[in-house]
């Protein structure tokens, strides 16, 4: 694609395959910048999915520029993730272990 200069087309194989989860919610332009708006749930309203927008006046820029803002996105929710809180017990907690079926 490199060869061929189909810059736009290498930048959404790029954005297929280094993040399948994202997909691809719109591309505009407007007042000589391209917008490129990125998201996980495809199906669900933008206000209720993590979006990523960005904008460029060089279309596969914008696309390559959504991508790296939508790998940042997703290193720190696994970082958040992974990070799980530590909760003691109490001292005298009682638990019960009854079969109830």
């Amino acid at each position: 694609m490199i060869r061929s200069q189909a810059w736009t087309d290498a930048a959404l194989a790029l954005l297929e395959f280094g993040l399948p989860q994202w997909k691809l919610r719109s591309i505009t332009y407007e007042d000589d910048e391209w917008f490129c708006s990125l998201g996980k749930r495809w199906p669900l309203p933008a206000w209720l999915d993590d979006i990523v927008t960005v904008c460029h006046p060089v279309l596969p820029l914008a696309i390559l520029a959504a991508f790296v803002e939508a790998c940042a996105v997703t290193s720190r929710s696994t970082e958040a993730a992974r990070t799980v809180p530590s909760v003691q017990p109490a001292a005298n907690a009682a638990v019960c272990c009854d079969n109830f079926f």
